[in-house]
């Protein structure tokens, strides 16, 4: 780390996020903003099948029947 962590507050959420400086050799500076989320991630409500096998629809070859 080049310089002491620096306590910010999102101006909307007011949500605490912590900058920090790292300083390296070969890459130069480098600045990394880093927040908290209140929202759990979002995942699928309902897994897919372990062997779902999907078929496409058929559509007849022949004409329907006129009346």
């Amino acid at each position: 780390m080049a310089a002491a962590p620096h306590a910010l507050e999102h101006p909307v959420t007011h949500a605490p996020m912590l900058l920090m400086l790292f300083r390296d050799i070969a890459r130069g500076a480098s600045l990394t903003l880093t927040g908290h989320s209140l929202e759990p991630p979002l995942v699928p409500a309902v897994a897919a099948l372990p062997n779902l096998v999907q078929i496409a629809p058929v559509t007849s070859t022949t004409p329907p029947p006129r009346p």
